[in-house]
């Protein structure tokens, strides 16, 4: 099976941290969002100086590590740092008008956030536009 490797470098130090593995790429980066989101972690602290890499590929049936040629850049910690902030802000405000209109106190709840259902389709087309 493979695993894909990870590094995170900080641009303070000039130098890439200790890799990691995880089963997924996807994967990888929640694992980076969880340590940069963590209060304990230097990374929350200095979010603009780390950077998330793809690495390689490891293959624990032959032991093999595959390089990639060059890094793939998956993003500064401030990115997830913020992502995280705004779903958890969502997630807030959503429960708030939840326990609001459960409590009789707002009618018609107006989330702040106004999300177009089906993006790019929101223009009327006439058939010579096809």
């Amino acid at each position: 099976m493979f695993h894909e490797v990870f590094c995170v470098y900080d641009s303070k130090s000039c130098l890439y941290g200790f890799p990691f593995y995880q089963a997924t790429v996807e994967a990888g980066k929640r694992s980076f969002g969880q340590m940069a989101y963590s209060p304990d972690n230097l990374m929350n602290v200095y979010p603009g100086d780390f950077t998330l890499f793809h690495v390689g590929r490891y293959d624990d049936n032959t032991g093999r590590v595959e390089m990639f040629p060059s890094h793939v850049n998956l993003g500064m910690a401030s990115e997830y740092v913020a992502s995280l902030d705004r779903i958890r802000g969502a997630i807030r405000e959503a429960n708030d008008i939840q326990r609001r209109v459960r409590n009789g106190d707002a009618t018609e709840p107006t989330p702040s956030v106004s999300v177009d259902p089906t993006p790019g389709l929101s223009q009327q087309h006439d058939e010579g536009d096809y």
